[in-house]
């Protein structure tokens, strides 16, 4: 627990520019970031109350949230992002981000979460959070302020409607809600086959 919080909150502070005396509002337009956060309010909870006691719901939407981070980092926009120089703090927030959270939750819930309470309509409850990001997302570039270094608002690719157009990223946010949701009914699949 201590590692997924601190980790989640190191990350999300080098994210922010903390460490270089400045705040990045603007890294909470990323999914990335909000998901790291996510995963840090999930680990204060069960260091407070005990992971036995914490809401599945909660835990379940942090893991999603923070796999599907990792995932989408490793399998479509590793070339995109970063070039940080190796061993620096923009290099170690990355693999903090995209790598060690999501795989410390993963080692989480693993090994430590008590298995057999997941529904078939907990992932829904899981989705809530990256269809609200969507949303919000697409509301937010509505205003036309570019993101820094960039010449456009959207934060991701496959969600800039100004590139694409509607009909490919509203196909693009089908495919990953899509995607979004097998994965959670995968991990609801799993965790009643640990459980028997």
């Amino acid at each position: 627990m201590w590692l997924i919080l601190s980790g989640a909150l190191l990350d999300c502070s080098i994210k922010l520019g903390l460490w270089a005396g400045a705040v990045h509002w603007y890294q909470l337009r990323y999914f990335t970031t909000l998901s790291n956060l996510l995963a840090a309010i999930y680990s204060l909870w069960a260091l407070l109350r005990g992971r036995d006691r914490t809401p599945p719901l909660l835990h379940g939407a942090a893991l999603m949230a923070v796999l599907v981070t990792g995932l989408i980092y490793h399998l479509l926009l590793r070339g995109t992002f970063g070039g940080f120089t190796p061993f620096t703090l923009g290099w170690l927030g990355d693999q903090m981000v995209h790598t060690a959270v999501p795989v410390l939750m993963e080692l989480d819930w693993l090994l430590f979460i008590p298995k057999g309470r997941s529904t078939l309509w907990y992932p829904l409850g899981w989705a809530v959070f990256p269809a609200a990001y969507s949303a919000g997302t697409v509301l937010i570039a509505r205003t036309g302020r570019c993101l820094p270094n960039s010449n456009t608002p959207y934060p991701y690719p496959f969600l800039d409607v100004w590139a694409l157009g509607w009909g490919h990223v509203l196909r693009n946010a089908a495919l990953v809600g899509l995607a979004y949701l097998g994965l959670g009914w995968g991990l609801v699949w799993l965790d009643r086959r640990l459980a028997e």
